[in-house]
C-alpha cells in the first residue's frame, strides 16, 4: 500500500472547538480553566508538512481547521536560530533528515497569528518545551512571529491569585493567545499553573497515568497531591513516531540514530529503520488500527473518570498524537462530552419509553404491539451498593430479554433472558455502567421474541438511571403480550393433502392417477429432533421432496430420485416445520411429468404435526 493512501479514520470537523459558532453561546461565560481543549502533542511534527519522523498527520493549519486549539511544541537552537524539533542533541539527525528541525519557530507563530486574525473568537494555547532558548531569543521569536507589540498574548498568567478570565472576556480584551513553557525561555511556567500526569506509554497505562509528571515537580506523586493549580493537562499519547530513514543516507544516518530514542508502540520497542514506503505502510496501518482502538471516545472517558476522581477535576487539555484518529469520534467527541456541547443520545430507531410508562401499566398506549408491562421495584437504604438486580417475568407467551446498550459506541451487554425452561430470569446492573460523572452512558433495551421466535428490539428505557437509582431490584412483569401473529398459510396453487391421505393411500384424494403409501418406523440412529424422509419412486418418473418456508417461500431439497438412484433419502430438523406454536414449513412433493420436467404436485399441510423426531418416513409409489 503506498504511504499516501493510508487514510486515518473519523476525521473531525471544526465543531469541536469551544469557539465554534454552535458552541460559543454555551461556553462563552465559562472561565478558561473550566473548558476542555484538544491538545496536539508535538503538533509541528506532521506528515503533511513533510516530516519523515512524525507524530501527527495534519499540518498545524489543518489541525486548527478541525478544531484543535492547544499545541505542544518543542523548540531548540540550531546555529543560533530557534527551530521546532523534538528531543535534544539532534543536530546530526537534522542534517540528514530534512525538514526535521529546519523550520524556524517564528514561522509556526505566524501560523497562529494568521488564524487569530481570521477568527476573532478563537483562543489558542501553546505549551512550549525548550531547554536552550533564553528569554532574549524568545523575545526575538515573538517579534518575528507575532509582531513587535505581541498582539493577542494573554498577560495575566503570572497573577496566580486571580481567577482566569472567561472566554468572552479574553475575546473582548484581545488576549486570545495563552503561552506556557517549562521555564527556561521567560514564558510563564506550566508547572505553576497546571498539574500534568505522566506521558508516553505510562499515560496509556491507567495506574501509571494517575501520578504527576516530572515537569510538574511531581516525581511521580499522585495527581491529587497538589490541587491548588487551576489547570490539568491529561497526557494520553504513545510518544511514538511514524517515519522512515531515507535509503541513501548510508551508515552515517544509522550511526546518528544509534543513540536516538526508538519509536514505541504500546510497550514494545519497534525500530523503524525502513528503506521503502512500501515496507513502512503496514507498520503505519497497524499503528492507526491500534491508535483508533485506544483513542476510542468511550475508552478514554473511562480514564478521564479515573483521573477525575484523583485530580478532582476534568482535564483542561487532552494531549494526544494523531488528533484526528479515533473510534466513536475519538478525542474530538470526548472533548465535546466534557464541555457539554454533545450529550450521548439513546438510539433513534427504537420505541423510546420511560419507567413511568411501565409503572403506569394501565396506560397501554405508551407501549405498542399489545404489550402491558408492570414494574415491581424495591427501595434500598443509603448504604446499599450501586448494584441493582434486574428481573424479567415473561408472562405466558414469548421470551423476553434485557440488554444494556452503551450510548457512545453502541456496544451491548445482556443482563438476562427468559426461555421455556426459565420463564423468569435475572441479572445485575451497576449504576456506574449507566452514568459516569453525571453523563448518561447507557440505556436498558427490552427485546421480545416475535414471529418464529426471533428476538426483536422493542423498547428503549431512556430514564434507566433514574429508574434504577435507590433501587435494589427492578422487576418487569408482563401482564399481557401481543396476540399471536397471524398464522401463515400453505402455498396456493397446489393440491393440499395430509399424511392420513397417504397412509390410507386413497387414490381419490390424490390426482393424476397417483397412489402413494407412507410407512413410518423408529430410527435409533437419529437424534430426537431429526426426521429421515425416504423416496421409493416406483417404476416410472423421478420424484422429489422439498421443504418450503411459509414466510419466505424459500425451498430446500430434501431428496430426489434419478435413474441411477431410484431410492433416496434425506433429513430435516423438526424446528424447520414449527417454532413456538407457529407453523413455518411444509413438505412439497414433486414428480417428473412431460419431458421429464419436475412439477410441484402436492403440499403436505400437516407435516408439522405428523413428522416426529427420531423417526423415518418412507414414501412408496404404488402407481403413477
Amino acid at each position: 500500500m503506498p504511504i499516501d493512501k493510508i487514510v486515518p479514520t473519523d476525521k473531525q470537523t471544526n465543531e469541536v472547538a469551544p469557539d465554534a459558532p454552535e458552541n460559543w453561546e454555551q461556553l462563552k461565560n465559562h472561565r478558561y480553566d473550566e473548558v476542555c481543549w484538544i491538545c496536539s502533542h508535538n503538533a509541528f511534527a506532521a506528515r503533511n508538512s513533510g516530516w519523515t519522523y512524525y507524530q501527527q498527520n495534519l499540518t498545524i493549519e489543518e489541525q486548527l481547521e478541525m478544531g484543535v486549539r492547544a499545541f505542544m511544541i518543542d523548540a531548540h537552537l540550531d546555529n543560533g536560530v530557534a527551530v521546532v524539533a523534538h528531543g535534544q542533541n539532534l543536530q546530526a539527525l537534522w542534517r540528514v533528515q530534512e525538514p526535521l528541525g529546519s523550520k524556524p519557530l517564528s514561522d509556526t507563530l505566524k501560523i497562529f497569528k494568521k488564524f487569530l486574525d481570521d477568527n476573532p473568537n478563537a483562543i489558542i494555547t501553546i505549551i512550549f518545551e525548550t531547554y536552550d532558548i533564553l528569554p532574549n531569543t524568545m523575545q526575538q521569536v515573538y517579534n518575528e512571529g507575532l509582531g513587535s507589540s505581541w498582539p493577542y498574548l494573554y498577560k495575566k498568567c503570572d497573577l496566580l491569585s486571580k481567577p482566569w478570565s472567561t472566554l468572552e472576556q479574553m475575546v473582548n480584551e484581545g488576549q486570545r493567545l495563552v503561552v506556557f513553557s517549562n521555564g527556561h525561555d521567560g514564558n510563564p511556567e506550566s508547572k505553576n499553573h497546571a498539574m500534568e500526569n505522566r506521558f508516553g506509554a505510562d499515560s496509556m497505562n491507567l495506574d501509571e497515568a494517575l501520578s504527576r509528571h516530572k515537569f510538574d515537580n511531581g516525581n511521580h506523586k499522585p495527581l491529587g497531591s497538589d490541587l491548588c493549580k487551576p489547570l490539568f493537562v491529561m497526557n494520553y499519547a504513545y510518544t511514538f513516531h511514524l517515519g522512515m530513514v531515507t535509503p541513501f543516507a548510508g551508515l552515517s544516518t544509522l550511526a546518528a540514530l544509534a543513540t536516538f530514542p526508538l519509536p514505541i508502540i504500546g510497550s514494545t520497542i519497534t525500530p523503524l529503520l525502513i528503506l521503502s514506503s512500501a515496507a513502512i505502510a503496514p507498520t503505519i496501518a497497524a499503528a492507526y488500527s491500534q491508535i483508533g482502538g485506544d483513542m476510542d471516545a468511550y475508552k478514554i472517558l473511562a480514564k478521564v473518570h479515573r483521573c477525575f476522581l484523583e485530580a478532582k477535576r476534568y482535564p483542561n487539555f487532552i494531549a494526544t498524537d494523531f488528533v484526528e484518529v479515533g473510534n466513536n469520534g475519538g478525542v474530538s467527541r470526548l472533548v465535546q462530552i466534557i464541555n457539554g456541547t454533545y450529550l450521548p443520545q439513546p438510539p433513534s430507531d427504537l420505541h423510546n419509553i420511560t419507567s413511568t410508562d411501565l409503572i403506569d401499566s394501565a396506560n397501554r398506549n405508551h407501549l405498542k404491539d399489545g404489550d402491558r408491562v408492570y414494574v415491581l421495584s424495591q427501595a434500598k437504604s443509603p448504604k446499599s451498593s450501586d448494584k441493582v438486580k434486574i428481573v424479567i417475568d415473561r408472562g405466558s407467551t414469548w421470551d423476553k430479554e434485557i440488554v444494556l446498550r452503551n450510548r457512545i459506541n453502541g456496544e451491548t451487554k445482556r443482563i438476562c433472558k427468559t426461555s421455556d425452561e426459565n420463564p423468569e430470569a435475572e441479572g445485575t446492573i451497576d449504576l456506574s455502567e449507566v452514568i459516569m460523572d453525571g453523563i448518561l452512558m447507557a440505556d436498558i433495551i427490552i427485546y421480545k421474541a416475535k414471529i418464529a421466535g426471533v428476538m426483536t428490539q422493542m423498547y428503549c428505557m431512556t430514564d434507566t438511571y433514574d429508574a434504577l437509582l435507590n433501587r435494589t431490584e427492578f422487576k418487569l412483569q408482563w401482564i399481557s403480550d401481543s396476540p399471536a401473529p397471524r398464522q401463515p398459510e400453505p402455498p396456493n396453487g397446489l393440491h393440499h393433502i395430509t399424511f392420513n391421505d397417504l397412509k390410507n393411500s386413497e387414490r381419490n384424494k390424490l390426482q393424476d392417477w397417483d397412489r402413494v403409501k407412507v410407512s413410518c418406523k423408529r430410527n435409533n440412529s437419529l437424534s430426537g429432533d431429526k426426521v429421515k424422509l425416504v423416496i421409493d419412486r416406483g417404476h416410472t418418473w423421478d420424484k422429489e421432496l422439498v421443504l418450503r418456508d411459509r414466510f419466505t417461500g424459500r425451498t430446500k431439497i430434501i431428496c430426489k430420485t434419478s435413474d441411477a438412484n431410484k431410492t433416496v433419502s434425506g433429513t430435516i430438523d423438526v424446528s424447520e416445520l414449527k417454532i413456538d406454536n407457529i407453523i413455518i414449513g411444509d413438505i412439497i412433493i414433486y414428480k417428473a411429468k412431460t419431458a421429464g420436467v419436475m412439477t410441484q404436485m402436492y403440499c403436505l399441510t400437516d407435516a408439522y404435526s405428523s413428522l416426529h423426531g427420531g423417526h423415518e418416513y418412507k414414501f412408496g409409489w404404488i402407481s403413477d
